[in-house]
């Protein structure tokens, strides 16, 4: 199996996590579940012609250095549904 890549973009962040690539190329993910794996060659095609936006990282170190998080709305339903507001 080759070894996978996703496409971290260095503009803004949301927090403290990472926006990368959603697959196929649509939008942005702080998710890296939810982000678009591509082999290296696909990788480098991809950021070409966006050397100061896009960086190719990866697979297995973005999952090294990801962190677990609970999503804030998730959350805030949960209590609401709980208290009955």
């Amino acid at each position: 199996m080759s070894k996978l890549y996703v496409i971290l973009n260095r503009g803004p962040v949301v927090g403290n996590c990472a926006l990368f690539w959603r697959a196929g190329g649509h939008g942005y993910t702080c998710n890296l579940d939810e982000a678009w794996k591509v082999d290296s060659e696909k990788a480098a095609d991809i950021c070409r012609d966006r050397p100061e936006e896009d960086f190719i990282i990866s697979l297995d170190f973005a999952i090294e250095n990801s962190e677990r998080h609970c999503a804030a709305d998730t959350l805030r339903e949960h209590v609401r549904e709980l208290c009955g507001r």
